[in-house]
């Protein structure tokens, strides 16, 4: 706004006007900008029924007052020189204009500071508090790298063009001297747009890897696609459970509670199971051991310790355990109880003992049911649904499904902003190239040309912070309370959010075709005799 203020307040200016007269004006032009769409917003956001009014409310009036009268103190004292010269038509192209000292080092001390927030995010962790500079660290990094990439954005450009010079065809080029052409001003959208694009894609990051956490914890309660757990299990039920449609396995587990050892009489839980074929029926359960042999919890460790060791109860028959290592967790075992993973024919010959049978496949549970009859069934489908139902994560999903919908839309309306803002310009230059031959379809060509290194610089940048972002606030981005104890490492997005940003782009390259047509201008209604 302020840019496109200079012409009109600098000949006002050479007129006579003094810096008091230039200031209503600017205030009023910055102000019926702003003020209305604040207004409009507060008024939706009220509609909505967000509940109460904050105190981050008046935060934000203040700012955007604050903004007003420093974007207008900015236009007017800009014209303290007074005279023609201020309307100069000078020179100021993006990639040739070298920047100033102070705005070096204010880009130096935003990247200083998103780094100073990180270390210290990440030192703190959970108990960062609302320390206002950790809380800023999303912020921060997304404005360090919008710095970064307008630094490296006209090194970008001046490559480009000497490859591009060399090629038969003339879009391409005039596409990116026409790119290289703009100031600064008009590059700094590419900031709002790396913002969004750093948004849309931490929020459809963390919200696919929600959903893989409780894909993971529901593998880990139940240990197959269901779980059959009661008393006894022959091999007779065992065959009809393998019998049955869409059944792909089964593997059975005898469960024997009460075990001790001679040195310690504190009880714990033998779980004996064929860990190979276990593997091989479920590899989706995290946290299995890759070997075979005897592996205890971190609570029967402590009360073993790691040397062989005999365990035993009345109506079994002892055994000797040689410890292989430790397993974290153990379907149907719960978090932190002592339990020991043996080899299942080292406890086969035991009868009157609990046993599980882990099922793998498409089947129903009223089959199971009937299959095995009197034995509880647990389908891992209803425990999933279980923790994806609750409310709160309901909520955790839909806040992140609406974060990315809505800094994808911000992200448009900026790629909008930045063609209709100059548009009238850019027709009277393609009313030139028409005239020198430019046909219309090489003129919208050039509108996606012209268009798409900002694309791809902004949000290819802001979509690669957006991935790394869980990973950078991982301490702090704890989402295991909505995944069962599992903590969530895969940071990549899901094929709907790939889908989406690709859908982005798209509908942004529609926009720059669109403003070229509705812009298309004839060459003789824009040029004069003589041009």
């Amino acid at each position: 706004l302020a840019d496109r203020l200079r012409p009109v307040l600098g000949t006002m200016r050479a007129r006579g006007a003094s810096l008091r007269q230039l200031a209503g004006p600017a205030v009023g032009l910055t102000a019926l900008a702003a003020v209305p769409a604040a207004l409009l917003g507060y008024l939706a956001g009220r509609l909505l029924d967000a509940g109460p009014p904050q105190p981050v409310s008046a935060y934000a009036v203040a700012a955007l007052v604050a903004a007003v009268l420093l974007v207008s103190a900015a236009s007017v004292w800009r014209e303290r020189g007074g005279g023609l010269g201020s309307v100069a038509d000078r020179r100021d192209d993006l990639v040739s204009v070298r920047p100033s000292a102070r705005r070096l080092v204010l880009d130096v001390l935003l990247v200083a500071l998103a780094v100073i927030g990180v270390v210290l995010l990440r030192r703190r962790g959970a108990s960062a508090g609302t320390d206002p500079l950790v809380a800023a660290v999303p912020v921060l990094l997304g404005a360090a790298l919008g710095v970064l990439v307008l630094r490296g954005y006209p090194y970008l450009l001046r490559a480009a063009g000497p490859f591009l010079r060399r090629r038969s065809g003339a879009v391409a080029f005039l596409g990116v001297a026409r790119a290289s052409r703009q100031s600064l001003v008009g590059a700094l959208p590419l900031a709002v747009l790396l913002l969004a694009a750093t948004v849309a894609g931490f929020a459809a990051t963390v919200d696919t890897a929600l959903r893989d956490g409780q894909v993971r914890a529901s593998w880990s309660d139940t240990g197959g696609d269901a779980r059959i757990e009661a008393g006894p299990v022959d091999e007779a039920a065992l065959a009809r459970i393998r019998a049955l449609p869409g059944v792909t396995g089964a593997v059975p587990a005898r469960v024997i509670t009460g075990v001790t050892s001679a040195s310690d009489p504190a009880p714990l839980t033998l779980v004996g199971v064929d860990l190979d074929a276990y593997r091989k029926l479920a590899p989706g359960v995290p946290g299995l051991p890759s070997g075979t042999g005897a592996y205890l919890s971190p609570l029967a460790a402590r009360t073993l310790g790691n040397g062989p060791v005999t365990l035993g109860r009345p109506g079994m028959t002892s055994i000797d355990v040689k410890p292989a290592g430790q397993v974290e967790r153990f379907p149907g075992q719960g978090t932190g109880t002592a339990f020991v993973v043996v080899p299942y024919k080292l406890i086969a010959g035991e009868t009157g003992f609990p046993s599980q049978v882990f099922v793998t496949g498409n089947v129903d549970a009223k089959a199971l049911r009937a299959a095995a009859p009197g034995r509880d069934v647990r389908m891992r489908r209803d425990v999933q649904k279980a923790m994806t139902d609750t409310p709160l994560v309901t909520v955790v999903h839909e806040t992140f499904r609406d974060g990315a919908l809505i800094g994808g839309a911000y992200g448009l309306l900026a790629v909008l902003l930045v063609l209709v803002v100059g548009a009238r310009a850019r027709g009277r230059t393609v009313a030139h190239l028409r005239a020198l031959g430019l046909s219309r379809r090489q003129s919208r060509g050039l509108a996606l040309v012209e268009i798409a290194p900002v694309l791809l610089c902004a949000v290819g940048a802001g979509w690669v912070l957006g991935l790394l972002l869980p990973e950078i606030t991982g301490p702090v981005v704890d989402l295991r309370p909505y995944t069962g104890g599992f903590a969530v490492t895969a940071h990549t997005p899901g094929l709907a959010a790939l889908l989406g940003l690709v859908g982005a782009l798209l509908l942004a390259a529609a926009a720059a075709v669109a403003v070229d047509r509705l812009f298309d201008a004839r060459p003789g209604t824009v040029l004069r005799t003589g041009d």
